[in-house]
């Protein structure tokens, strides 16, 4: 029986990132993990995480030792980094090993297991130190590839990357939806879109003005930005005598092309209609969030990221009874039902405009269908139902 859990991913809380300038570090990734982890601490004697903490490089030349700290009763490490290209994946693949190897030798092999968060090559030398210890090794794949859309060179990359996975990772697989099954090579799988709790309780109030509207993640054109501006100023143009009745509110993390849409769009629109607040801290986006109504996911559906990647930030969406308007996902609308969001079925700034309108002049039927979406969730993401996937998943082979 398992009763150690270590947890390999990349990612890193706020006061990490400030101290080591990392940007580009997905919040909706880090969240998950933080909340299985204090879930699966309930179940399990201990739960350690052991984070490579790389984002975006701002080549500072700056070096930082490895760090730890406790969320309760989970231990988080922090891998040591240097802040300069190359060495910076360098040092945290060896440091991730290092550390690895220390926590290892002071625990009962036997009953520990090893989750791998997505297949970063950074993860291969912990690998190895696990194959040396002869702990079992489980893959968490929570973004996938169209190998077809690859160059020669990253095809060869990505087929030693996958196979270098599946001879030293080989046991069953978490996956973040459906959709990645496809990038399988082992009929052994759970499906875990991460633990929901409620936050707030579904609502509109037509009489506070006005209907507050986000889109927040990472920021481009295939997330949807470009439809939402464009829709935007549709009901700014068309429907003046409402447009004071919304409000849009665009929060994450951009591309350069995506920033500059953004700041143009930001001098083109009113600032009562629309505003664009970049990157946000973990405190003022829950605020953010208490405060409004509508969410939307406009991953194109027909785009890399909108084909192998589940969007987790609807799980915080329905947590916060948020209505949703989603286009068209498959694992989106699985988890939701057709009842449970409004879908663009047609992704189109007309489409998105005329849900809007919907929703404004029906918001009794809006908040029942928040209600609906975030119960499902809720029953999908009960922490029951996450302890019991991965009391399956570790101990499958025991």
């Amino acid at each position: 029986m398992i009763r150690n859990l270590i947890y390999l991913t990349a990612i890193a809380d706020e006061r990490l990132k400030k101290q080591r300038h990392l940007i580009g570090i997905s919040p909706a990734a880090t969240h998950k993990i933080f909340n299985l982890s204090q879930v699966l601490s309930k179940t399990f004697d201990r739960v350690i995480i052991i984070s490579l903490a790389r984002g975006q490089l701002q080549n500072t030349a700056d070096y930082f030792s490895a760090k730890a700290c406790k969320l309760n009763r989970v231990k988080i490490i922090y891998a040591s980094g240097f802040d300069l290209i190359f060495f910076n994946h360098l040092i945290a693949s060896i440091s991730t090993a290092y550390l690895l190897s220390k926590i290892l030798s002071r625990l009962n092999t036997q009953h520990t297991a090893l989750i791998i968060y997505n297949r970063f090559w950074h993860y291969l030398p912990a690998l190895l130190v696990a194959r040396y210890y002869q702990i079992n090794c489980h893959l968490d794949l929570e973004d996938g590839l169209l190998i077809k859309h690859l160059s020669l060179i990253k095809k060869i990359i990505y087929i030693l990357q996958k196979k270098c996975f599946e001879l030293l990772c080989n046991q069953s697989i978490l996956l973040a939806s459906n959709q990645l099954i496809s990038q399988l090579s082992t009929p052994s799988y759970y499906i875990c879109y991460g633990v929901a709790l409620r936050k707030r309780q579904p609502s509109i109030d037509l009489q506070k003005t006005p209907i507050i509207c986000l889109l927040t993640g990472s920021l481009m054109a295939d997330t949807g930005v470009l439809l939402l501006i464009e829709t935007i100023k549709l009901l700014d143009q068309y429907y003046p005598n409402l447009s004071s009745q919304f409000k849009f509110i665009i929060t994450g993390q951009s591309d350069q092309s995506t920033e500059f849409a953004l700041v143009k769009a930001g001098s083109e629109i009113n600032a009562e209609l629309f505003s664009y607040l970049g990157f946000l801290s973990d405190k003022d986006y829950h605020q953010l969030c208490l405060q409004a109504d509508i969410h939307l996911c406009l991953k194109r559906s027909d785009s890399m990221i909108g084909l192998t990647t589940f969007p987790s930030k609807v799980i915080e969406i329905a947590s916060y009874g948020h209505v949703l308007i989603s286009t068209a996902l498959t694992e989106v609308m699985h988890l939701f039902s057709e009842k449970g969001a409004y879908y663009l079925f047609e992704e189109t700034a007309e489409n998105l405009l005329n849900i809007l309108l919907t929703i404004y002049h029906n918001p009794d039927i809006a908040i029942q269908k928040a209600w609906l979406g975030q119960q499902r969730v809720l029953d999908y993401c009960h922490p029951q139902k996450i302890n019991y996937i991965f009391q399956q998943l570790v101990n499958k082979y025991d």
